[in-house]
């Protein structure tokens, strides 16, 4: 039996999904953000016989995603997707598994899941000085900066099937910094923006980065790996773990050199267009 969530479970939820915190803070980022009081968020829950949960089903517009545990009745769960229409169901890439049959047509995608356990291979802080005789500076971007990283991530092919244009990126990124509970730190190259990372959630204890993208003509300059190291510190002196989703051979060769850890992999099925 499946069951919507009420606005008043939102905390029980929240304490159910931080038992695999790291692989979860998409969900958790989205519920803490925006809670159950939406017309475009919506949770249901799958019970067990004693009426403890062992499934979680969110909807954010039209995109869902699926956290399950043993003793899950996942044919229920495509079930209930098959007749969502969902654009894209996200989650574990083995309880993703089980649902493919229910989503059949629906394209896949799988990325690494990955932490850091602490700052040791990070590179160095840069020198201030230094990065300003050559025109850089790494620092923190404010709503003004909205349009600008807006079009810089919209310009990305992994983050644009996310998207319908670079202004409704820069909207959310707007309505986010305003909001609080995240940080997009940038590199500028004469006051341009060449590199930008950013948090989606953060808990006491973990924090989930994304956006990590550098315009084509500032590439392979290392503005990537500084980026994030610097992000990667801060979070660290705060006793927050980092967290990422991660796909491309480039990127998963950096990370782990910068010492992230593979934790698993997480799977999003894609309605076709």
């Amino acid at each position: 039996m499946i069951l919507k969530a009420e606005g008043t479970d939102l905390e029980s939820l929240l304490a159910w999904l931080s038992h695999e915190e790291p692989l979860n803070l998409p969900i958790i980022g989205d519920l803490m953000r925006h809670g159950l009081s939406t017309d475009f968020l919506e949770v249901w829950v799958q019970p067990d016989e004693d009426g403890a949960i062992v499934a979680l089903v969110r909807r954010f517009f039209e995109h869902y995603a699926v956290y399950a545990v043993p003793g899950a009745d996942l044919e229920e769960i495509g079930f209930f997707l098959r007749f969502s229409d969902p654009a894209s169901v996200a989650g574990r890439s083995e309880t993703i598994d089980a649902l493919v049959e229910a989503l059949d047509g629906y394209g896949r995608e799988d990325v690494q899941s990955m932490v850091l356990p602490g700052a040791g291979r990070l590179e160095s802080e840069p020198d201030a000085v230094a990065l300003a005789a050559k025109g850089l500076s790494i620092g923190r971007a404010g709503p003004d900066d909205a349009d600008a990283l807006g079009g810089l991530i919209f310009a990305t092919d992994a983050f644009r099937h996310n998207y319908r244009a670079a202004s409704e990126v820069a909207a959310g990124i707007r309505s986010r910094m305003r909001a609080g509970g995240v940080r997009h730190v940038v590199v500028r190259q004469d006051g341009r923006i060449v590199s930008h990372a950013n948090t989606t959630a953060e808990t006491a204890g973990h924090a989930l980065l994304s956006g990590i993208t550098t315009a084509p003509d500032a590439q392979r300059q290392g503005h990537a790996a500084r980026l994030v190291s610097h992000l990667c510190r801060e979070l660290l002196g705060e006793g927050r773990i980092p967290c990422l989703f991660a796909k491309s051979p480039g990127a998963l060769a950096m990370y782990e050199k910068l010492g992230f850890v593979k934790t698993g992999v997480y799977t999003t099925l894609r309605r076709p267009e």
